[in-house]
């Protein structure tokens, strides 16, 4: 029985975003095809710090936060030059973090796993690829973000993409680069986060595979894939982190400077950056729920609208809605672009450009909804568990 040693961030319980829950359905996944799995993360509440065997079988491992502050956070202090100290040293710590050599060594010395997989590594650092060789594992990675290229881990600067990794990045990230020679098998989450680092001479070494993330196996797939939904296009809906990177903003921008009297309802659910919250409750002309559950959520929408500004590595939300049989409108930028097949199962748009929102709205309401519905239900087969852990197990035994 091969073992495998996830490490990643944070980890159940703790949630931050979208790569939890697909590290989550990846160990649970590997667990039912009879890996041995465990999976190393950072904890914020000291009390959780150890180990525990989880219901569907993964041990989990919580180091506790060794970092100058908790690094998933938005540095807040009064004083500039301590803030600015303080980020300072977390990025230089955060290159080869030596506070968790101890605890990487531990886990790996009592898991002894045959495969070290890891995946968002901020807080923890690209150390653990050099202790896994020393200690003769072969070693996975997983692109979730841009943590390895940019210090910012999202290839964005003053509120603008980044064509090109800037200097400043270059320069600060050569440790990683130099790191990533020591990775074995390098994946993905989408063609474009894959080539941003490959094609900057990122894992020279490693064998290299796309594998997108999968569909929630909460999620009825079956049942759902032979339902495609039958209405008119009339409810469109946000759900997600309220953060200005993800587009949220613009997006009410976009649905205020609509003419009235036009058929349309417009929802906006998820939590976030407690300003945008504040913004939204306050506006009577914008229906924000808060935290609502996604299959509640999407049962009420008949189209997602995801407005990232920043290159989305992939864009989990956008196969959710799939398998629910619900079409897309997205901002075109990275890795979103691969998801969606124009006129099929949604439509790109530029969500900066109030004449293309329009449009888009006049456009899903002249398709025929039930056949958009269909090839979303077609297209989130694709996205499947099964097809998610297959390519994984596939790239295991090749290294």
């Amino acid at each position: 029985m091969m073992k495998i040693l996830l490490f990643n961030s944070v980890f159940f319980p703790t949630k931050l975003g979208g790569a939890e829950q697909s590290v989550y359905n990846l160990a649970d996944g590997l667990v039912s095809m009879g890996y041995e799995v465990a999976v190393a993360s950072i904890v914020k509440d000291p009390s959780l710090v150890g180990s525990r065997r989880l219901e569907n079988g993964v041990t989990a491992f919580y180091f506790p936060d060794r970092n100058i502050y908790w690094p998933f956070v938005t540095l807040e202090t009064p004083n500039k030059v301590k803030r600015v100290a303080q980020k300072l040293a977390q990025r230089l710590l955060d290159l080869s973090n030596f506070r968790y050599r101890k605890d990487i060594l531990s886990v790996i010395d009592q898991f002894h796993p045959d495969i070290v997989h890891t995946n968002n590594l901020k807080g923890i650092s690209v150390l653990v690829w050099k202790i896994a060789k020393q200690r003769g594992c072969k070693v996975v990675h997983t692109l979730r973000d841009y943590y390895i290229q940019c210090h910012r881990e999202s290839r964005r600067k003053n509120e603008i993409n980044c064509e090109a990794i800037c200097k400043e990045c270059k320069c600060y990230s050569m440790p990683k680069k130099w790191g990533s020679e020591r990775v074995d098998g390098i994946v993905g989450i989408s063609n474009f986060i894959l080539n941003s680092h490959t094609e900057d001479g990122y894992f020279k070494k490693s064998h290299q595979r796309v594998i997108y993330n999968s569909i929630s196996p909460n999620d009825n797939f079956e049942e759902q894939s032979q339902c495609p939904r039958s209405s008119e296009a009339k409810v469109f809906g946000y759900i997600g982190r309220m953060e200005y990177d993800k587009g949220v903003m613009q997006l009410v921008d976009r649905v205020k400077q609509l003419p009235e009297g036009g058929d349309y309802r417009f929802v906006f659910a998820g939590t976030g950056e407690k300003r945008i919250e504040s913004q939204l409750n306050s506006d009577p002309a914008i229906d924000y729920r808060g935290f609502t559950k996604p299959a509640d959520f999407f049962a009420e929408i008949d189209v997602l609208i995801v407005p990232s500004l920043w290159y989305e590595p992939m864009g989990r939300v956008v196969i959710e809605a799939y398998a629910h049989g619900i079409p897309v409108m997205v901002h075109g930028a990275g890795g979103l672009l691969e998801l969606v097949r124009q006129g099929e199962t949604g439509l790109v748009i530029d969500i900066n450009s109030q004449s293309e929102f329009e449009s888009a709205l006049q456009t899903f309401g002249q398709l025929d909804y039930e056949t958009l519905s269909r090839h979303c239900l077609e297209q989130a087969k694709n996205y499947s568990n099964r097809e998610m852990l297959s390519k994984y197990s596939e790239l295991y035994q090749a290294i």
